[in-house]
């Protein structure tokens, strides 16, 4: 996520935009899980009425063990 906020005023109207109530979001590469925190927060504070599954996953299972 930038500090400009950016990605949440593209992806919000978008995802807004469907029909469908539920979202799931695949995040590579996170291996520290910031990128699905942030994905959640901004979620939550856009107000997402449906349902949200943010899955985070990474290949560096030393990361991902700490």
């Amino acid at each position: 996520m930038s500090r400009t906020g950016r990605p949440g005023r593209v992806v919000v109207p978008a995802v807004w935009s469907r029909d469908e109530p539920q979202i799931r979001v695949w995040s590579a590469g996170c291996s520290s899980g910031e990128e699905p925190y942030s994905l959640a927060i901004m979620l939550h504070e856009a107000a997402w009425p449906g349902s949200a599954t943010i899955l985070g996953t990474d290949i560096t299972a030393a990361r991902l063990a700490a």
